[in-house]
């Protein structure tokens, strides 16, 4: 979303001079409006590109950042929500929550935004300044409750969107997690064995004057190759992986593996219903506290976790300013957009209620992430067991098999 500069009169006379993010300056006008200012000047400024690094990183976390946890965060909007709700002005919920605040990074954050409020900065503005803690997303849902006079609903609804968010992040994580832990832990124990093993059986075969048959040839082979070519074999490694880094930096690379990586068995399910849940749950949340579709679309696509889907998404944003409704534009990309998203949200789009079919798709697929996560681990167990049986026999009896060759010549 476009940033905007502008210079501002209260009704005192004094001049103002701020930052506000907007889709045109026709917004920004309006919002200054609203807060009594009479435009003077305003001035759309050019962003610094994020890294790459930094960017990928922001996407996997949407929300939260800079030092704080997430359990800190979902406590501070939690408890300013229950405060608004029972009709505490601003400031005071920020001093009462900021003193209670036991992370320092924290603390000063929320005195900074304190400060900001009694000055008389919008709430929103106050928490625009801290980029890595409250991301665009947080502050435009912020920003829409505040300015639609909705703040203890908005608070709410992201206190709730934070904590299911971050559930279905852990589980999918943990389901992830489990299989690569298992494959590298037999990574580690294929090594041990070529590397410490084979060299005593390989001492054993030179001094006997054995015929080796190819298997164990080739596993000598390697044994020798990880022993004295190591610092190479880890050249080789350390420049691939930068050569993969570096293409992943690139928009084709990006999208590339995001593309691959949904066609992989059972895991790229898995991933593309979590970029669905997060991509429904997160619009339908933006649109029910007031932020136009346009802008919410905008958003979506910033914190999209898949090349494809944030393209998917801008592309139907663009449809959409072209004219298309909303189930329209997304039935155009029936690739990325499954057939029921697009039903659920012709409904809502028809109704009014786009928001609350949004929100039904959400829990639908986080219900259907739940059942293929219990398949997953299920599943995953007794594959893994069984590669990992092959592959560790394998060396075993490629290590053997001059022995059991020599007890046949004997007999």
């Amino acid at each position: 979303m476009p940033l905007y500069s502008y210079t501002a009169k209260k009704s005192d006379g004094k001049n103002v001079k701020g930052e506000l993010e907007a889709i045109s300056e026709l917004e920004v006008i309006e919002t200054l409006h609203q807060r009594a200012l009479t435009v003077l000047d305003i001035v759309e400024k050019k962003r610094a590109p994020e890294k790459g690094l930094e960017r990928r990183f922001s996407m996997r976390a949407p929300l939260i950042g800079g030092g704080v946890k997430h359990d800190e965060v979902l406590l501070f909007v939690s408890q300013m929500s229950a405060m608004v709700e029972a009709g505490l002005p601003l400031l005071r919920c920020l001093t009462s929550f900021g003193n209670e605040v036991e992370n320092p990074q924290f603390k000063r954050t929320i005195d900074s935004v304190s400060i900001d409020v009694e000055e008389g900065s919008t709430f929103f503005d106050a928490l625009s300044k801290h980029p890595k803690i409250f991301s665009k997303l947080f502050v435009n849902m912020v920003k829409a409750g505040e300015v639609s006079g909705r703040l203890d609903q908005t608070l709410s609804q992201l206190a709730s969107y934070l904590e299911k968010t971050a559930n279905l992040r852990r589980k999918v994580k943990a389901a992830i997690t489990y299989p690569l832990f298992l494959i590298g832990f037999t990574a580690f124990a294929i090594i041990l064995l070529v590397t410490k093993v084979v060299p005593v059986f390989q001492k054993i075969y030179a001094g006997g004057n054995v015929s080796l048959p190819t298997p164990t040839k080739i596993l000598i082979a390697s044994s020798v190759a990880m022993r004295e070519y190591y610092w190479a074999l880890l050249l080789i490694a350390a420049g691939i992986v930068f050569l993969i880094y570096m293409e992943l930096q690139t928009e084709r690379g990006r999208f590339f593996w995001d593309k691959q990586k949904l066609g992989i068995p059972i895991l790229g399910q898995l991933m593309r219903k979590y970029s669905l849940t997060k991509f429904t749950r997160t619009l339908g949340v933006l649109i029910n506290s007031g932020v136009p579709i346009l802008a919410a679309l905008d958003l979506v696509a910033e914190t999209a976790d898949n090349k494809m889907l944030e393209r998917a998404i801008r592309e139907s944003s663009t449809s959409i300013e072209q004219g298309s409704g909303f189930a329209e534009a997304l039935s155009e990309r029936r690739n990325v957009f499954p057939e029921m998203v697009i039903q659920m949200s012709g409904t809502g789009e028809e109704s009014g209620t786009l928001d609350r079919m949004l929100s039904k798709v959400a829990n639908f697929y986080e219900q259907q992430i739940e059942a293929t996560i219990t398949t997953l681990t299920t599943l995953i167990e007794p594959i893994l067991i069984i590669f990992i049986g092959a592959a560790v026999g394998s060396i075993l009896l490629s290590i053997f098999l001059p022995i059991f060759k020599m007890g046949r010549a004997m007999h």
